[in-house]
C-alpha cells in the first residue's frame, strides 16, 4: 500500500501495488483505493474519490462540518446503489440527538433508518429510538447500566457497589451469573469460562464445547487465535491492518487505513495450484461513520453493499447484515474503533480488554485502574456516539473535527486580531483554567477558577495547558493541556468548552471532552463571564 502526501504532509491518495499472480511479491500496477483526499483548513478530511470512479460517475465520500466544526453529515455508500446521506443532529449540549437520512433507495427506505438519542444530565445515553424498536438505559451513581428496556422487555443488572462488578444480569439474550478472579476479571458467567496467564491475559476461552486459545505480544497486541486460525498483524498505531491463516499462511483480509479511518479491505482469490496458481486481489470500500466505526462496506464491481450495520444500537448489540441476493456472506469483524467481533464468545476484542455489547461493559477491570475512571468496567462512560476507546483503556473523543481552535492568550488582544485571547474584567491578560473534581457517587464536577498571570514575554500561540504556575512558558511541555474555550453561546450566556491533550509539541492538537458550562450566574470561582473570547482557526507554524 502506497500513500502520497500534498506539501503540508497530508496523505491525498491511497494506491496499491497488487500481489503477483502466482502469490509471491507485488508488482508494479497501482491500483487506486483513494483519490483527491481533502481537508478542512485546520481540521479532519473532507472527503475524496473512490478509487473506481469515473467521470461519467463520479463516486465519493464526502463529509460536512457546522460552524462550530462538528461533523454535520457523511455519505455512506453510493447514491446510485441504495446509499445514504446520514445527517447528524445536535442538542444544545453538542450530543447528537439524532440522525436523518437521505437518498434514493427503497430497501430499506432512507426514512427507515433515522434514529433519535436521549440522555442525562451527565451525558450518559438514556434512550434509542430506531430500526422500528425502542431501548432505554439507567444508571447508578457510578455510570453502572442497572436497566434496560427493548420495547416491551424489562432487564435488570446487579451490582456489586464495592467494586462495580456485574454480578448478574437477567438479558437481553441469555441470564447470566458472574465469577471474578482476585484482579477483577471475569472468569466465568455460566455461558463461557476464561483463564488467564501470568500477565492477567485471556489466553484460553471455552464457550461450550468450542475452546479457543489465544497469545499476545509484548505489546499487549493479540497476534493469534486458534477458532478461525487467524494470525493477526497491526500497524505502528496498533491497528489492526491484517488477518492471515495460520494454515497456510494465506491473507484472510487486509484493512486500510487513512489515519484513523478504515477506508478498504482487501481479500484475496487464488485458483488453480503452483506453480501455475493465479492470485487476484479483491477490493471493497469501507465507508466508516463519524468515530470511525465501519458502517457499510460496498464492491468495486458495481458499488453494492455487501455489509452494512448503520442501524443498530448505540452499544453494539445488534449484528450486522453480512448477506445480500447476488453477493453472498461477506465476513467483516471490525466493530467499534479498536474493536474486533470474536465469534467463538460473541465479545468484541478491544486491544488490552474484551467488550460485552449484550451489557455495554467491559468483563475486566481496567488495567490502569482508576486512571481511566472510577468504573473500571464502564465503556466511554455511557456515550458511544461520542466517545470511543480504541485501546481498552480510557475513553477519547475520536471526531475527526473540521476547522480546529487553539487556546491562545497574549498581553494585549487588540493587537492580534484573528486570534483567541483571554482577558480578565481587569484588562490583564490571564489563564483561565478548569477544575475537574470528584463529588459525591462518583461523579465529576467542573468549575472555572482563575489562573496565573502570564509572563509577558509569553510567546504568541502559546496553549494555555502550558504556563506554569509562575505564568512561565515550558517549551518542552508535551503532556496534559488545560481547558479551552471552543466557542461562545452568546443567546443564552452559555459557554462550549474541551479539554484537550498533546501527542507532538504545539501541533496536532485532539479534542477529548465537550463539557457546557453554566455562566449566567458566576460565582467567584465559575467567572466564566468575565472574561472576552475571541475564536478563530489555529494557525499551522
Amino acid at each position: 500500500v502506497n500513500y502520497g502526501y500534498n506539501g503540508k504532509g497530508q496523505v491525498t491518495s491511497i494506491t496499491l501495488n497488487p500481489v503477483l499472480a502466482n502469490g509471491t511479491g507485488t508488482g508494479t500496477e497501482n491500483i487506486v483505493l483513494l483519490n483527491n483526499i481533502t481537508y478542512a483548513p485546520f481540521g479532519g478530511t473532507t472527503g475524496w474519490t473512490w478509487g473506481n470512479s469515473v467521470s461519467a460517475n463520479e463516486y465519493a465520500h464526502v463529509r460536512s462540518y457546522d460552524l462550530d466544526g462538528r461533523i454535520s453529515s457523511y455519505t455512506l455508500g453510493s447514491p446510485s446503489a441504495n446509499g445514504i446521506v446520514r445527517t447528524l443532529n445536535y442538542d444544545a449540549a453538542s450530543r447528537i440527538k439524532g440522525y436523518t437520512h437521505t437518498g434514493t433507495g427503497t430497501a430499506p427506505s432512507p426514512a427507515s433508518l433515522n434514529q433519535t438519542f436521549g440522555y442525562d444530565e451527565l451525558n450518559r445515553l438514556t434512550s434509542y429510538n430506531g430500526n422500528g424498536t425502542s431501548q432505554t438505559y439507567a444508571y447508578d451513581a457510578s455510570g453502572n447500566r442497572i436497566k434496560a428496556g427493548f420495547g416491551a422487555n424489562s432487564y435488570t443488572n446487579t451490582i456489586d457497589p464495592l467494586s462495580n462488578k456485574l454480578s448478574a444480569t437477567t438479558g437481553p439474550g441469555p441470564a447470566k451469573a458472574n465469577l471474578y478472579n482476585g484482579a477483577g476479571d471475569l472468569m466465568t458467567d455460566g455461558t463461557h469460562v476464561v483463564t488467564y496467564s501470568g500477565r492477567g491475559r485471556p489466553y484460553r476461552n471455552q464457550n461450550g464445547a468450542v475452546t479457543t486459545h489465544q497469545l499476545f505480544n509484548g505489546l499487549d497486541q493479540r497476534v493469534f487465535q486458534t477458532y478461525g486460525g487467524g494470525i493477526f498483524v497491526y500497524d505502528e498505531q496498533g491497528q489492526l491492518v491484517g488477518e492471515y491463516s495460520y494454515l497456510n499462511g494465506k491473507v484472510t483480509r487486509d484493512t486500510v487505513y487513512l489515519g484513523n479511518l478504515p477506508v478498504a479491505v482487501l481479500t484475496q482469490t487464488v485458483t488453480g495450484t503452483a506453480p501455475a496458481q493465479n492470485t487476484a486481489i479483491n477490493v471493497f470500500h469501507i465507508h466508516p461513520d463519524h468515530l470511525g466505526t465501519p458502517r457499510m462496506i460496498t464492491r468495486t464491481l458495481d458499488n453494492k453493499i455487501v455489509w452494512r450495520w448503520d442501524n443498530g444500537d448505540p452499544f453494539g448489540l445488534t449484528p450486522p447484515t453480512e448477506s445480500f441476493s447476488g453477493s453472498g456472506t461477506f465476513t467483516f469483524n471490525l466493530r467499534m474503533p479498536g474493536q474486533y467481533y470474536d465469534r467463538s464468545t460473541n465479545l468484541f476484542h478491544n486491544y488490552h480488554r474484551d467488550y460485552d455489547p449484550q451489557t455495554g461493559r467491559y468483563i475486566q477491570s481496567d488495567p490502569i485502574g482508576l486512571g481511566g475512571g472510577v468504573n473500571t468496567y464502564a465503556y466511554v462512560e455511557g456515550n458511544p456516539l461520542f466517545y470511543s476507546d480504541p485501546y481498552g483503556l480510557n475513553s477519547s473523543q475520536t471526531f475527526n473535527w473540521g476547522p480546529g481552535y487553539e487556546s491562545r492568550i497574549y498581553k494585549d488582544y487588540k493587537l492580534l486580531v484573528g486570534e483567541e485571547t483571554y482577558k480578565n474584567k481587569d484588562g490583564k491578560a490571564e489563564c483561565v483554567e478548569l477544575v475537574k473534581q470528584t463529588v459525591g457517587g462518583g461523579r465529576s464536577s467542573q468549575e472555572w477558577r482563575q489562573g496565573p498571570i502570564v509572563d509577558k514575554n509569553t510567546p504568541p500561540g502559546t496553549a494555555v495547558g502550558n504556563f506554569n504556575k509562575a505564568g512561565k512558558f515550558d517549551t518542552n511541555d508535551t503532556g496534559q493541556h488545560g481547558a479551552l474555550l471552543y466557542t461562545a453561546k452568546d443567546k443564552n450566556g452559555g459557554i462550549i468548552i474541551v479539554e484537550q491533550y498533546k501527542t507532538v509539541p504545539d501541533d496536532q492538537i485532539r479534542a477529548r471532552h465537550l463539557i457546557p458550562v453554566n455562566a449566567t450566574n458566576p460565582t467567584p470561582s465559575n467567572n466564566a463571564k468575565d472574561y472576552n473570547v475571541i475564536l478563530f482557526p489555529k494557525k499551522k507554524k
